[in-house]
């Protein structure tokens, strides 16, 4: 398994690669503002078939570019965020002249899907052939926050992210601030996580479809039912662990000892 990354999208959003290396396919998550064309020349270059998209939520910072990227495959949200599909802008604030004028009108994918029951529960199911995942959903951020939970091994590659054994946390893998180093690569638990966690603090709980409530739950859940070892692949700044958050974020913490 292999995973790339763009972060030059509009508010510097995070669009993700997930190949898996025994078929050559893959996957885009969030595939935001300005990841278009990106994500096309990193296909060809590599020579991956897309088979699908995920989507952790519906904001516009992290969708906009689904249709484009996608074409006639799948994407894959949470049903209660599949509104927002109709039209982004309508449920957030970020109704700005510079986005509008910089990409556009908003063009809805044509294969929009929810996610499976059979990978909302138990240990998950394959998505599409060759991505078992579990998806959790986590509101609070918006009401169809979504993480996307899976494993294997994050390989060395042009662009690539490399990931060991123990995860991210302090200052050693490629492609994000963590202790972990080098050494020969093991299978990691890692979590698509979208803007449940942003840095070392949350996502915002005050914009449409947000609930400070549901988000304590989110984080009382991810405190006791995730591994701390599980690479957060986060859907705006460097990747991490549940780990190093529980350490790090005092929200998680406060989360924590409440769960307690």
């Amino acid at each position: 398994m292999r995973l790339f990354i763009y972060t030059e999208t509009a508010f510097e959003a995070n669009c993700y690669i997930w190949e898996n290396t025994d078929t050559k396919q893959a996957m885009v998550v969030d595939p935001g503002a300005g990841s278009a064309e990106w994500v096309e020349q990193k296909l060809a270059a590599e020579g991956l078939e897309l088979v699908g998209v995920l989507l952790t939520h519906g904001h516009p910072d992290h969708v906009w570019d689904a249709a484009k990227v996608a074409g006639d495959q799948p994407v894959f949200i949470a049903k209660p965020d599949a509104y927002r599909l109709e039209d982004p802008l309508a449920h957030t604030p970020f109704t700005t002249p510079g986005l509008i004028s910089q990409f556009l009108t908003w063009e809805e994918p044509t294969n929009i899907q929810m996610i499976p029951d059979a990978c909302l529960q138990g240990s998950g199911a394959q998505i599409l052939p060759g991505f078992p995942i579990r998806a959790v959903l986590m509101p609070g951020h918006t009401e169809g926050s979504v993480g996307y939970l899976t494993a294997g091994v994050l390989e060395d590659g042009a662009g690539a992210i490399t990931i060991s054994q123990g995860g991210c946390g302090g200052g050693g893998c490629d492609g994000c601030d963590c202790g972990a180093g080098g050494g020969e690569a093991e299978p990691v638990a890692i979590l698509f996580i979208g803007d449940v966690i942003l840095g070392e603090s949350i996502g915002r709980t005050d914009l449409p479809g947000g609930d400070d409530r549901e988000m304590q739950a989110t984080l009382r859940m991810l405190t006791v039912s995730i591994n701390p070892d599980t690479v957060l692949c986060t859907g705006h700044g460097q990747l991490s662990t549940l780990g190093y958050q529980l350490q790090a974020n005092q929200f998680l913490r406060s989360a924590a000892m409440a769960e307690a």
